[in-house]
């Protein structure tokens, strides 16, 4: 089957950004969650489904018990501690109040963890940016805050701190820099800047990459001008490392960076499991909040196979699209559709191997993803708006 490739994308330029070097440096071999040697692509397309009768603590709590015992008697692996004894949590806030990570979740996974051997301390959560950490209460507001910040105990990181990036791990892409950052104001009035390394290089996150046993996926679903879907691929790639505003003004390039660095080994065979509630998800006008595009079903997703989750999410935005009468994003959206061509995960919807606790029923939404009757699902939370950074 044929990608069509969108305006401004040529077939050439896709194939050139594919065979980039991500890494430009020879690193020495060093243990990580999955084998290298292909051990994720024995679960791809494997989802995880459980049904939540509410989102309240005890349900996440109860849902997410089942989702690591069944993830374990699946794959054999444990979610319990290795010689590093760290793991991390990557949430997504960068829309706001409204459309965070929810808290009740990030709580269940961290109890579960707990549960399993890991300490408070050799936990810790990690976003973009403190101002969306503390609005969304992953960090305490300033006016509250009592000692060392953190979510219940557990210590956040903040990634545009800078002090998480290490020169070793860097995406490269020759794409320009957007002119909002500091450095990129030095490149409008010195085009030497402009080649530099900097310019072209976004950082990992060290922790991930070299620190953690392993690393879980927290995201959120919503759309994105340049994205087109910020799901799963885009938590863990774009919202993951620096120097990431060139991208949200460049839909030809976004979605190849997406597949590209989420197909980074270092970052990938490390990253155990995504765990996608859909408590709260935005159909249109993303990813600055408006609740009167938030929709709710009653499920909790997990997988190893980060592509086809948000290949299925597209599909459930495309639902309510079509019922409210707005345009459809692609289907898959691009960046699956470049994931899979790099060995990071499925890309249909249809071909989902659904996981349910013994005894349960399968959601109608999960089966059946484009298909919405009505709108009474809508979830309005205020704000009506937040600004993203």
């Amino acid at each position: 089957m044929g990608l069509n490739i969108p305006d401004g994308l040529s077939k050439s330029c896709v194939r050139l950004a594919l065979l980039l070097a991500v890494l430009c440096a020879s690193l020495p071999l060093r243990a990580s969650f999955w084998d290298p040697n292909g051990e994720r692509q024995m679960f791809q397309s494997i989802v995880f489904a459980q049904t939540m009768t509410d989102f309240g603590a005890e349900s996440y709590r109860s849902a997410v018990k089942s989702t690591f015992a069944a993830f374990e008697h699946r794959t054999g692996k444990k979610l319990a501690p290795g010689e590093k004894r760290l793991v991390g949590l990557k949430v997504y806030t960068s829309s706001g109040e409204g459309l965070e990570t929810p808290l009740n979740l990030t709580r269940a996974v961290v109890a579960e963890l707990m549960a399993r051997g890991y300490g408070m301390e050799e936990i810790f959560i990690l976003d973009v940016g403190e101002q969306f950490l503390r609005e969304t209460g992953y960090l305490p507001r300033l006016s509250e805050r009592k000692g060392r910040d953190s979510f219940g105990g557990v210590p956040v990181r903040v990634l545009d701190k800078g002090d998480m990036w290490d020169k070793t791990w860097f995406y490269e892409n020759p794409l320009p820099m957007e002119y909002s950052s500091e450095l990129s104001r030095q490149v409008m009035f010195d085009p030497e800047a402009e080649r530099s390394d900097e310019t072209r290089r976004s950082y990992l996150p060290a922790a991930l990459v070299s620190q953690v046993d392993f690393w879980i996926n927290l995201p959120v679903v919503t759309d994105h001008p340049a994205m087109e879907i910020s799901g799963v691929l885009a938590n863990a790639t774009l919202w993951n490392v620096s120097n990431r505003s060139r991208f949200f003004t460049s839909p030809a390039n976004a979605p190849v960076a997406m597949a590209e660095i989420a197909a980074i080994p270092e970052l990938l065979d490390n990253w155990a499991l995504t765990i996608l509630s859909m408590e709260r998800f935005q159909f249109i006008g993303g990813p600055v909040f408006n609740s009167n595009y938030v929709r709710s079903d009653p499920v909790l997703l997990a997988s190893i196979d980060p592509s086809v989750l948000d290949a299925w999410a597209a599909r459930r935005i495309n639902a309510y699209r079509k019922l409210v009468g707005f345009n459809l994003m692609n289907s898959p959206p691009f960046a699956v559709s470049f994931a899979r061509m790099v060995g990071v995960g499925g890309s249909n919807a249809d071909l989902v191997l659904w996981v349910t606790p013994p005894g349960t029923v399968l959601d109608p939404c999960l089966s059946n993803p484009d298909k919405v009757t009505e709108q009474a699902r809508k979830v309005a939370k205020p704000p009506l708006f937040w600004p993203v950074q």
